[in-house]
């Protein structure tokens, strides 16, 4: 917030809205290759677009006590509860979509081209098919969780605290859920569906409730049997979609330098699709300031290592080739302007 929630605006301020022609930012699934010998094809895939972020913070306050008379159920065993409905009700949030627009649907289409006996046999028909969610639930079983996660939704129980010690009944109970929203839906979604699983808890054990979607919430928040429910901080919107066609120029130019550097590289064909990041970076602070971000640290699956954590770090062949990339775009831009 210090960094790019303050440039953004200033940014903004000195040149208007829209006045970028691009914003490269990190992220992105780097450069990834199917196939081998002279079939191999190796993919270059920026994120054009990333899922909204939401965490709602939990948090119970109940009357506290000696540990040797405790209630029927502590507020331990009460917010216990709590997460473990919201991991296994009401889960159709959660379904994967494959949309018309969904920047994921292209990256399949080009490996059903370039590498046809590298993908599944049934892709070419799933990809034909009118039913978005069954389309999406076999691509998701078929390759897993990280793909899975650029398709829908993700809930993670990430942060759970209460009480002091062992033999005092905890007064005050927290927890913090995030979420990563998919681009079909919307923050509101999640939010409503936590409404419903966690005010059915608070009737049943006689707790009163306040939520984002009450509008008599205020001044509850410290009262004994007590649950509240709120946002950590403003809800985030999936991204708007940056273009990936043809007729866009920045995407022809952009396209055509990462062809140009990593064949001259790699000697192999190199084909660039906009694809989804899973989490979210600074770009949240710069949507006005251009239609077209790409996230995307251009380095070959493997050749970053040890990210965020000890010696995190990239190969250095890696890092001489994203300097050719960034080179290359920066000068087209003198060329651009003589």
């Amino acid at each position: 917030f210090l960094g790019a929630g303050t440039l953004a605006p200033f940014l903004e301020l000195r040149y208007g809205k829209d006045a970028f022609e691009f914003i490269l930012d990190e992220g992105g699934v780097g450069l990834q290759s199917l196939g081998s010998g002279e079939e191999e094809i190796i993919y270059a895939l920026p994120g054009v677009a990333e899922r909204g972020s939401l965490d709602l913070v939990l948090e119970l306050n109940v009357s506290g006590g000696h540990s040797s008379i405790p209630p029927k159920h502590t507020g331990v065993g009460i917010m216990a509860e709590i997460i473990y409905a919201l991991e296994r009700e009401d889960m159709d949030l959660f379904t994967p979509v494959l949309g018309t627009e969904h920047p994921m649907r292209k990256v399949l289409e080009c490996q059903l081209r370039y590498s046809p006996n590298e993908v599944e046999s049934w892709l070419g028909e799933i990809l034909d098919s009118e039913d978005y969610v069954a389309a999406a639930t076999a691509i998701a079983e078929s390759r897993g969780p990280m793909t899975r996660f650029l398709l829908q939704t993700s809930q993670a129980a990430d942060m759970f605290n209460g009480g002091v010690k062992s033999n005092a009944l905890p007064e005050k109970v927290t927890a913090i859920v995030n979420y990563r929203v998919g681009l079909h839906q919307k923050p509101g979604d999640v939010i409503a569906r936590a409404v419903d699983i966690v005010g059915r808890i608070a009737e049943e054990q006689d707790l009163s409730f306040s939520h984002p979607l009450a509008f008599d919430s205020e001044g509850q928040q410290q009262a004994q049997g007590h649950v509240s429910m709120k946002p950590l901080a403003k809800p985030l919107d999936p991204a708007p979609l940056s273009p990936t066609s043809l007729e866009s120029p920045t995407w022809r130019r952009f396209s055509g330098v990462t062809r140009s550097v990593f064949e001259s590289v790699f000697n192999k064909t190199v084909v660039v699709a906009g694809n989804v990041m899973t989490g979210n970076t600074d770009t949240r602070f710069y949507w006005n300031l251009s239609r077209n971000i790409y996230r995307w640290s251009p380095v070959p699956k493997g050749w970053s290592l040890n990210i965020h954590t000890v010696d995190e770090r990239i190969k250095m062949d890696a890092h001489l080739q994203s300097m050719m990339l960034y080179y290359g775009l920066y000068s087209l831009d003198l060329w651009k302007t003589g």
